[in-house]
């Protein structure tokens, strides 16, 4: 094609690059702003997948939106058998502890949330119904 069908204008001073109401912040809060609600309509427990940054953002998120989380699961054997924001840190392989629960899996390491995605699913856990990915 001879013709330009696209012109795409990518300016440094754009307000999706400039804008506080662009930041990553501000996309976690609707996230939770959505996501909050979903979970206090279940009706009952959530417990959170990750013990890195991402799920403990999660977990206070949550608490400060009356959603609390027992459990939160994890791989590092030294958060194991604390207590994170209210939250108390199992075994990520526990999934018996937690099962009745609805999981977000917050996994921040590339790869992780695809492989607990597929750890889940074979546990049959279903994806929406029992589980759900977040970032």
């Amino acid at each position: 094609v001879d013709a330009c069908l696209l012109d795409w204008r990518d300016h440094p001073d754009r307000m999706s690059r400039t804008d506080s109401r662009f930041g990553l912040d501000r996309f976690f809060a609707l996230k939770v702003e959505h996501v909050a609600p979903l979970l206090r309509g279940r009706g009952r427990d959530v417990a959170v997948i990750g013990g890195g940054r991402h799920g403990k953002r999660w977990v206070r998120a949550l608490a400060e939106r009356d959603v609390p989380v027992p459990h939160l699961l994890d791989t590092n054997p030294a958060r194991q058998g604390r207590t994170i924001h209210g939250a108390r840190v199992l075994p990520a392989t526990d999934l018996d502890a937690v099962r009745g629960s609805f999981l977000l899996v917050a996994l921040g390491r590339p790869g992780a949330r695809e492989a607990m995605r597929a750890t889940l699913t074979a546990a049959g856990f279903q994806e929406e119904q029992e589980f759900l990915c977040v970032q």
